[in-house]
């Protein structure tokens, strides 16, 4: 992967991934296309553990329902997005993002104040052609680490109903399901983020990022790679706008590519309709 400079600059960015618990309702068929109406609803779903890593740090943070009450999870979670200067996710700006809004909904919190967004599953899609766009498959392809492997349904069954087998309806109860089981699923969730680290790594010292924010706007080096703020760069052939030229770089450490803000030579006197 390369050298990447994550401590040249002072950024937090946080990769975060959400578990959540599936929506139980009275339904008449059991296969094929049907409309599930509100008055059929037992229960909405909604998250019942995330697991979320700094940059930087080999820790990985976790919490749920079961190990530390639906409320706390949820408040442990904001703290850290709060903190954030950039969030990192695969596929966290469809799912994992509407999924944290909703709960922070629930309990009566203001929206978050905005922070840039890097999304892998959208930076995988437009840079690659793969046949599958997983993470599991997409960690194989770029041998990183693996996803965990799960039980698939037995394991989430055991997380979300009680000693007597009936789901819960609502936020899991603290303690609440398999204790095994749960220890199981926070493996699991941690090696998801894990791996997600490790892509954002990976895509990043390939110069794939293209939209990386910009790290100094954080505290980092204004003249710096946008990517890592690394002041280590070689030139590379001018970039050119509609209107201007600049000058052109690559990162030495991480490879992105990026370009100055002073131009090259003069503006054009015309534009293309």
């Amino acid at each position: 992967m390369g050298r990447i400079a994550d401590t040249v600059n002072a950024t937090r960015l946080l990769v975060y991934d959400v578990e959540t618990r599936p929506p139980c309702s009275f339904h008449w068929q059991h296969r094929g296309d049907m409309y599930i109406g509100p008055e059929q609803m037992l229960d909405p779903g909604g998250v019942m553990a995330w697991s979320a890593q700094w940059l930087g740090e080999k820790r990985v943070r976790f919490a749920s329902d079961h190990h530390d009450g639906h409320e706390a999870m949820v408040l442990g979670l904001r703290e850290l997005l709060e903190s954030a200067d950039i969030v990192c996710g695969f596929n966290h700006e469809r799912f994992d993002n509407p999924h944290m809004t909703t709960e922070f909904d629930a309990l009566g919190l203001p929206r978050l104040v905005p922070a840039p967004q890097i999304d892998l599953l959208k930076v995988v899609r437009s840079t690659f052609r793969l046949p599958h766009n997983t993470l599991k498959y997409v960690s194989a392809r770029f041998d990183l680490t693996r996803k965990v492997s799960n039980d698939g349904w037995p394991l989430w069954t055991a997380c979300v109903t009680d000693a007597d087998g009936r789901p819960y309806l609502g936020p899991i109860p603290q303690g609440g399901g398999d204790a095994k089981q749960w220890n199981r699923m926070r493996t699991y969730a941690r090696g998801d983020t894990r791996t997600t680290t490790e892509l954002y790594h990976y895509l990043r010292a390939g110069g794939h990022i293209k939209k990386h924010p910009h790290v100094a706007l954080f505290g980092g080096n204004p003249t710096g790679c946008p990517a890592c703020g690394s002041a280590n760069r070689t030139p590379t052939k001018d970039v050119s706008t509609p209107t201007s030229t600049y000058p052109g770089y690559r990162c030495d450490d991480c490879q992105h590519l990026y370009r100055g803000v002073r131009r090259v030579g003069d503006t054009t006197g015309t534009r293309s309709v």
